[in-house]
């Protein structure tokens, strides 16, 4: 039995997070993924069974790594728009920073590859920002509106803003992250309106 090599799983979930970005996950073929890896295709089955075996690899992969961006390093006792604030900021900066990963993650959820059981097993991608928004309901500090459609707010807000921003369409996200920050705080929480 071979021993598992990292670094050959990493280049093939970069090589795989390339394919996706340009032809989907319908798109994504073995044979062609083991090229662009830079391995022979036979390999690849050494660490992968098959498509979905990959594709819940990389999903599980992925899912950790976002979870541990987002999560950050807060101070327990800090105020409680402080903690929102920074997983806010936290999460921006992932998706600036892991485009692909974001491409490839919404893809997965909304593909015929991810059973429910695959990402009841992992919760949400986005715990650490559906905990923070439940303890500000709980708190009585953000509005009470269904978590999911707060958090596809939040998400969908700071995913355009970016998106938009790196086609010009607005300035770069760095001059009006503040502005951004401003607009989130004030449309989900409770907090008196000017």
């Amino acid at each position: 039995m071979r021993h598992r090599d990292d670094q050959k799983i990493s280049r093939t979930f970069e090589a795989a997070l390339q394919i996706i970005g340009q032809k989907g996950l319908a798109g994504l073929k073995m044979q062609q993924l083991a090229k662009q890896a830079g391995m022979a295709t036979g390999t690849l089955y050494v660490y992968f069974k098959d498509k979905n075996d990959l594709l819940n690899q990389m999903y599980v992969h992925y899912v950790k790594q976002m979870q541990r961006n987002i999560w950050g390093e807060l101070r327990i006792d800090a105020p409680f728009e402080e903690k929102f604030r920074q997983r806010w900021y936290n999460y921006l900066r992932y998706v600036q920073q892991f485009p692909a990963e974001i491409v490839f993650l919404e893809q997965y959820h909304r593909s015929p590859f991810a059973s429910q059981d695959d990402i009841a097993q992992q919760g949400n991608v986005l715990q650490p920002l559906v905990e923070i928004i439940l303890e500000g309901q709980k708190a009585g500090t953000l509005i009470h509106l269904p978590v999911n459609l707060v958090l596809s707010f939040i998400c969908g807000s700071v995913q355009e803003m970016v998106a938009w921003s790196e086609n010009g369409h607005l300035p770069a996200v760095t001059d009006i992250t503040h502005q951004a920050w401003e607009l989130t705080w004030k449309s989900v929480s409770k907090q008196p309106r000017n």
